[in-house]
């Protein structure tokens, strides 16, 4: 039973929620793997004010999930829960992360990878047990990227949390890449970082089709990574098949020089580059009112589900 879940279909009000799962001990070991060699990559850096590694890592645990109950049971099945189990000094930073990885793998599967299918030109993906793999040192990653290196920009945005909050996630989205980018080949034993980025295509493509790109910062950090990705013509989109093609070798470029470049942006604090990097294709409190580029607008194929509904499958 978890509390101090904030409820994002009431209001963000604090609601209780279960769930009734078992531990992945073996996707856990990957995770203690993945910690281990991005530790050295850490290290690499020598930042002079950021924590020490084991500081900024969450208590992170993997679960397959059985049934949800109270706030957990919603429309949109969450993937993870962030809590504070219980001990006081850590009630305000909730440094505990259950991940639902079973619930994560078919949302994957079922939208995602549907959605990678449909839109991405050669798309291709591990087989489902390095599938699941991916997907959760992926958000291991991006658990990590939010505190990868100094962060000296929150206290020049205070009047701009919605697009600070929209320009961490794509930070942590970014540095997860390039995590995996340094160290996939010694993780999976073997070199899959094109299925690698072309999951994470896939996933910004879902996040994009469900909108709301200022309310929503995830929503909003997969839009300024498609616009960065097409900018940097490491995504181009073909009309002949209306399919989106990959360059893998200016995806590496670009996740080299965007990562290194963001955390520069949050080390040295200047605000009005900050809001250059969200804004740069105008504001983005704004584009839900806009329409999207023609090639995105596609993405509303309602043949590919926007949400996983049932679980009483997955067990």
């Amino acid at each position: 039973i978890f509390g101090k879940i904030f409820s994002p279909e009431n209001s963000n009000k604090k609601l209780y929620g279960g769930v009734l799962a078992t531990t992945d001990f073996e996707l856990s070991r990957t995770v203690d793997k993945f910690d281990s060699l991005t530790q050295k990559i850490y290290d690499e850096f020598e930042f002079d004010e950021a924590k020490p590694f084991q500081e900024l890592k969450s208590d992170f645990r993997c679960m397959d999930v059985i049934s949800f109950a109270g706030e957990l049971d919603r429309k949109e099945k969450p993937i993870s829960v962030f809590y504070s189990g219980g001990s006081l000094e850590e009630l305000s930073s909730l440094s505990k992360v259950a991940v639902f990885s079973n619930i994560y793998y078919y949302r994957f599967k079922i939208i995602s990878g549907e959605l990678g299918k449909r839109f991405i030109k050669n798309f291709k993906i591990p087989d489902d047990k390095v599938l699941k793999q991916v997907l959760i040192c992926w958000l291991r990653g991006h658990d990590v990227g939010h505190s990868f290196g100094e962060d000296n920009l929150g206290a020049k945005m205070k009047n701009y949390r919605k697009e600070y909050y929209i320009l961490h996630e794509l930070k942590s989205d970014i540095i997860s890449l390039y995590l995996l980018k340094r160290i996939s080949n010694e993780l999976f034993n073997k070199d899959i970082i094109r299925e690698v980025y072309l999951a994470f295509i896939a996933e910004m493509l879902r996040y994009i089709r469900r909108g709301q790109f200022y309310k929503l910062p995830d929503s909003g950090s997969a839009y300024l990574a498609y616009k960065y990705l097409s900018e940097f013509e490491a995504l181009t989109f073909n009309k002949s098949d209306q399919k989106f093609n990959v360059d893998f070798e200016k995806v590496d470029d670009f996740v080299e020089t965007f990562s290194k470049s963001l955390i520069s942006l949050f080390a040295e604090s200047k605000k009005e580059e900050a809001l250059g990097v969200v804004n740069k294709w105008g504001e983005i409190k704004d584009k839900e009112s806009q329409n999207l580029p023609d090639e995105l607008n596609s993405l509303g194929d309602n043949s590919i589900p926007y949400y996983l509904e049932l679980i009483t499958h997955i067990t």
